[in-house]
């Protein structure tokens, strides 16, 4: 992936992310009043296998679920029917 960074009118920076196919020139041209801050490239993750994205359900840890009703709930006065 390929980055630009404009500073828009007010003055801060706005980064603009791009893929590689784009060149800077060509998105340069794009934003031609503003001022380039920085420029550059920047490493994307790599790929996800299928294998790692869905593992054998016996290599999955199992976790603590939390109780359906918090500490600070249970401490809540219950609701009074308040009809006039």
């Amino acid at each position: 992936m390929k980055y630009i960074i404009f500073e828009d009118f007010s003055g801060d920076p706005t980064p603009i992310i791009f893929p590689n196919r784009i060149d800077h020139a060509d998105m340069r041209e794009q934003m031609p009043y503003t001022k380039a801050l920085s420029a550059g490239t920047y490493p994307t993750a790599p790929t996800v296998s299928a294998a790692t994205a869905n593992p054998k359900p016996s290599t999955l840890r199992r976790t603590k679920t939390m109780p359906s009703s918090s500490p600070r709930n249970s401490r809540m006065p219950k609701a009074r029917n308040m009809s006039l």
